[in-house]
């Protein structure tokens, strides 16, 4: 075997470059001419009398072997070199691909690295900016801070909706003394949150049954689920778990009382069984326990939760009406009337109650009623159908059309006033609103009328 023919030195000018062989060991052999026969080895001796070629050197066999493990690991041991598949995109695809994920990426980031609410890319001002960007001219640049803080903003007529922490109130002065066309409200899930606890907070001894039901229905919660063998006893008798939610939940007090009303039957029946009994025997503080299963077994007690979930459902419920990303502002006057008039069915037995509940929603809605809410709700189309005005309100009230309130009357015109600087226009813009809310013009064809039914206002994303 003479490897002086075969292996090329890396210094040789005329060094060829080979392509890579699954078998690169065949280049060293030499056939032998002649007639392939079979035979010559008997059964168990295989490889019996092959012996390594004396003319190849320790270096030289560490080079064939180098050879063959290279092999192996580009082919994987097949004898046969496998085809490369084609990429099926070109490579301008693999770079367009590259680009809109890249893309994507620095969208990513700028949510990330500015603190950004993820439901903000549901906004439908998120969509049309995008779509803006990408109708944009060539070269388009996006405004600077200083030009949206300013001009932009100058023509931006819109409603600040900001939290009632103290700082966002002086936040609020200075953005309306600049820009005095802008509407400022407080957070108005927050407020009704608020409203909740101030009858919790009442002095006046006709609501102390609120606060003391609460304190007791939390109690219990608390105790089970904070001690693990009463949790497990609990889960035999109920598959509902019990509720404790924090204090910034809105609507927390009528969360937790109303679960505690759900699994009364269970709590009862964990109360008198005799594991509750052993469970006391082993417990570190025999009187707390006790304390529970009176609370559980006290007829009071539930009797003045109901009252407390009759008081908070209706507000539970508007809380739940306002807490949405949707356009709903036309409808929040509307929606306190109705939830007055609730209360008031609610409590046509109990008026000392009614009465100081009434005096605490009514503050909290002079602190957030603005004249935004008014003009918005007068340009509600529903509540001009005779349908609408035909059916009774809660509290046994009349409906009437939205301007017939002379409250709503005087909004609608403030806003008009603080939003219109131009007296023409905001001329125009009364006599527009009369025309609606009148029936006439435009609005006195058969099919406006019939739309006002069916139709909603406009949203901004129109």
């Amino acid at each position: 075997m003479d490897l002086s023919q075969n292996i090329y030195s890396e210094d040789e000018e005329d060094q060829e470059i080979e392509e890579p062989s699954a078998t690169p060991l065949w280049k060293y052999i030499t056939k032998v001419p002649g007639e392939k026969k079979a035979g010559g080895v008997k059964p168990r001796e295989k490889k019996a009398g092959v012996n390594l070629c004396p003319k190849v050197s320790q270096e030289m066999r560490e080079l064939l072997k180098q050879e063959e493990e290279d092999a192996q690991r580009i082919f994987g041991g097949n004898a046969r070199a496998k085809k490369l598949q084609r990429p099926k995109k070109t490579i301008a695809d693999i770079f367009q691909t590259n680009d809109k994920e890249d893309v994507d990426q620095r969208v990513a980031r700028f949510f990330y690295g500015n603190g950004i609410h993820f439901i903000v890319a549901r906004s439908p001002f998120w969509t049309n900016m995008v779509t803006g960007i990408n109708n944009a001219p060539k070269g388009y640049k996006a405004p600077n801070y200083e030009k949206i803080r300013t001009s932009l903003l100058d023509k931006e007529q819109s409603k600040v909706i900001t939290d009632n922490a103290s700082n966002c109130k002086a936040a609020r002065a200075i953005i309306q003394d600049k820009h005095p066309h802008i509407f400022w409200s407080g957070c108005l899930a927050h407020t009704l949150n608020l409203l909740m606890k101030d009858i919790g907070k009442s002095s006046n001894p006709s609501l102390s049954f609120f606060n003391e039901s609460y304190n007791k229905g939390k109690a219990v919660v608390k105790y089970i689920k904070n001690h693990g063998s009463c949790q497990f006893l609990y889960k035999t008798f109920s598959d509902l778990e019990l509720l404790i939610t924090k204090k910034t939940r809105f609507g927390h007090v009528f969360i937790v009382m109303q679960r505690l009303v759900t699994v009364r039957n269970s709590l009862v029946a964990m109360a008198l069984s005799n594991h509750w009994e052993t469970l006391r025997r082993n417990s570190s503080d025999p009187n707390q326990h006790d304390t529970i299963k009176k609370i559980v077994m006290d007829e009071d007690f539930w009797s003045k939760t109901k009252r407390v979930l009759k008081i908070t459902k209706p507000i539970y419920k508007m809380l739940k009406f306002c807490d949405t990303d949707q356009a709903i502002i036309g409808e929040v006057y509307e929606q306190m009337d109705t939830m007055l008039g609730k209360l008031k069915d609610i409590l046509v037995t109990d008026p000392v109650v009614y009465n100081l509940v009434y005096q605490i929603v009514v503050e909290r809605w002079d602190r957030m009623n603005i004249p935004l809410h008014c003009i918005a709700y007068v340009l509600i189309p529903k509540y001009y159908t005779h349908s609408w005005l035909s059916k009774s309100a809660p509290g046994g009230m009349r409906r009437m059309k939205p301007h017939c309130d002379l409250e709503v009357q005087k909004g609608y015109l403030d806003a008009i006033d603080k939003m219109i600087n131009d007296p023409s226009e905001a001329t125009k813009i009364r006599h527009q609103i009369s025309d609606f809310v009148s029936d006439k013009g435009d609005f006195a064809q058969p099919q406006a009328i019939k739309d006002r039914a069916t139709l909603r206002t406009l949203s901004a994303s129109t």
